[in-house]
């Protein structure tokens, strides 16, 4: 389970830290706070989804040697 987490967290701070880049390079130095808290939504959501697709899929089987 902790690498379901650890994957959701991933992709928070990925979303967010493009967004965040993307408005920095079109409004300057100064972040637009509309812009980061819909990257932080935007990673939240797909975060969330991917938890979800995965919990629906199951554990996964240990393959037999």
């Amino acid at each position: 389970m902790p690498s379901i987490s650890r994957n959701a967290a991933l992709l928070f701070f990925t979303g967010s830290l493009l967004v965040a880049a993307r408005s920095l390079v079109e409004h300057g130095l100064g972040i637009q706070l509309d812009d980061f808290a819909g990257g932080l939504l935007t990673g939240v959501g797909i975060g969330l989804l991917v938890l979800s697709l995965r919990l629906q899929r199951g554990p996964a089987k240990a393959s037999n040697r």
